[in-house]
């Protein structure tokens, strides 16, 4: 696979786009993963050609570490689903709606009380 991104394929600047507009980086491919299984694929997929790898949750990062040149870019925008288990008062979420890991569990004792 060449690295050299198809600069003129229908949406490919829409795809590479970060919220930070001074930020141009130009990826080989972005993939738009739905779970787990997608991003392994991906990652699996980096490794086997010799890409460099930047992973995306809401593309809000300002350095613009959510992209990268002649790479891969993982897009978690799709993975957004929150479970939340009141006998065990656990929540897990997905990457894009908690951030830096697919998934973060923590106990409803952890978030500060709005109670009086």
């Amino acid at each position: 696979m060449s690295s050299r991104p198809n600069e003129e394929a229908p949406g490919y600047d829409e795809a590479r786009a970060v919220f930070n507009a001074m930020i141009d980086k130009r990826p080989a491919a972005v993939a738009y993963c739905v779970d787990e299984g997608d991003v392994t694929t991906a990652i699996r997929f980096a490794r086997e050609h010799g890409l460099r790898l930047a992973v995306r949750g809401g593309g809000h990062n300002g350095a613009g570490l959510g992209s990268v040149d002649d790479g891969l870019v993982i897009d978690l925008s799709a993975m957004k689903e929150v479970v939340v288990d009141s006998a065990a008062r656990m929540v897990a979420c997905r990457a894009a709606r908690c951030g830096r890991r697919s998934t973060r569990r923590r106990t409803s004792t952890a978030w500060p009380s709005r109670a009086g």
